[in-house]
C-alpha cells in the first residue's frame, strides 16, 4: 500500500531523530545515569505545565496531554498509552522507566509506520489514533507496547513521558514548550484484550462508505476502528492518504464510516483495536491492516 506526502516526511524525520540519538535504545549503558544523558528531563527547562501558544488554531492543540497510564505484564513487557491531540504534530516524545533504586533508563517503544493500528511515539499523520469518539473531536489515545524493561531483573516502579523534540516555533511558544509528566505508577496484574478480527469490509454506495464488522472480543469495552483513505494528489505523486478514526462502544460489532470518493476503485484499509474497562489495549504491533476493495 502507498502512504502519504506527510508518512514520507514523518519516515524522514525518523531518520533524522535516530541520527540525533547518541546510541539506539538496545545499545545504551542502562547503568548511565539520566544526567549524562544530552534528553534530561530533570533539566530547568523542562516544566510540567503545558506551555503551547495555540498561535495557528487550525493546526496548535486544543487539547493537553494527559490520561498517562503505564502497564506492566509481568514478563518484562508494559503497555503506556496517554491522551494526544491529532494537531499535536511538532512534537517528539521521549519515555523514561524508573526503577525501585532510583536509577532510570530511556526505552524506545515499537514502532511500525505500515500498520495502522501502531501509534508512532513522534507524528499523529501515521496511524495509531485512537479517537475517543469521532475524529472531529480532536483527541485521541496513543498506544505504546514496550519490550525489555526489565532492568537486573527488575520491572519499572514507574514511567515518566516527555517532549524531546517540540519542532518548531509555531505552537511550540518559541520551541519553549519542553513539557514532562509526572511520574507515572506502573499497574500490574493486568492483561491485554483479544485483538478484533475483521470479518467483513463493504462497501454500501457511491459515496464511499463502508459498512465494517468484526468479531466480539471477551472483556472489550468498546472497539476502536482506525481506517485510511484519500484526500487527493499532486506532483509524482498520484493519491496522498489520511488517518481517521470512530470509537464503538461494546457490545456492537460494526459500524458504517466514509472513506469518501477520492481514487474511486481504490481500496481502503481498515483495523480494530479493543481497549478493556482498565484501560489496556490490545497488542497493536502485531495487527495486519485489512483491504476493503471498492
Amino acid at each position: 500500500m502507498r502512504f502519504s506526502a506527510s508518512a514520507l516526511l514523518v519516515a524522514l524525520a525518523c531518520l533524522s531523530h535516530a541520527a540525533a540519538s547518541p546510541v539506539l535504545a538496545e545499545q545504551r549503558d542502562e547503568s548511565a545515569a539520566l544526567s549524562k544523558r544530552a534528553l534530561d528531563p530533570n533539566d530547568p527547562k523542562y516544566s510540567f505545565e503545558w506551555r503551547e501558544d495555540r498561535s495557528n488554531p487550525a493546526r496548535c492543540a486544543h487539547f493537553p496531554p494527559g490520561e498517562f497510564k503505564a502497564f506492566d505484564f509481568g514478563d518484562c513487557t508494559a503497555q503506556l498509552s496517554m491522551l494526544r491531540d491529532r494537531r499535536s504534530v511538532i512534537y517528539n516524545w521521549a519515555f523514561d522507566a524508573i526503577y525501585a533504586d532510583g536509577s532510570r533508563v530511556e526505552h524506545e517503544p515499537i514502532r511500525d509506520f505500515g500498520r495502522l493500528a501502531v501509534s508512532d511515539p513522534d507524528y499523529t499523520t501515521s496511524g495509531g489514533q485512537n479517537y475517543r469518539t469521532t475524529q472531529v473531536e480532536g483527541d485521541y489515545i496513543s498506544v505504546h507496547e514496550f519490550t525489555n524493561v526489565c532492568r537486573n531483573g527488575a520491572a519499572p516502579v514507574s514511567w515518566q513521558f516527555y517532549i524531546v523534540k517540540p519542532s518548531g516555533i509555531q505552537c511550540a511558544n518559541n520551541g519553549q514548550n519542553w513539557f514532562k509528566s509526572r511520574q507515572i505508577a506502573v499497574t500490574r496484574g493486568v492483561s491485554r484484550p483479544a485483538q478484533a478480527r475483521i470479518t467483513a469490509a463493504r462497501r454500501t454506495n457511491d459515496a464511499g462508505d463502508y459498512e465494517l464488522s468484526w468479531a466480539a472480543v471477551s472483556g472489550a469495552a468498546s472497539y476502536s476502528v482506525i481506517l485510511q483513505t484519500y484526500t487527493g494528489g499532486a506532483g509524482e505523486t498520484s493519491y496522498y492518504t489520511t488517518i481517521r478514526g470512530r470509537r464503538v462502544q461494546a457490545p456492537s460489532t460494526s459500524v458504517t464510516v466514509s472513506t469518501g470518493t477520492r481514487q474511486v476503485g481504490r481500496s481502503r484499509f481498515f483495523v480494530v483495536n479493543v481497549v478493556n474497562a482498565q484501560g489496556v489495549w490490545s497488542f497493536t504491533p502485531s495487527v495486519n491492516n485489512y483491504e476493503g476493495k471498492w
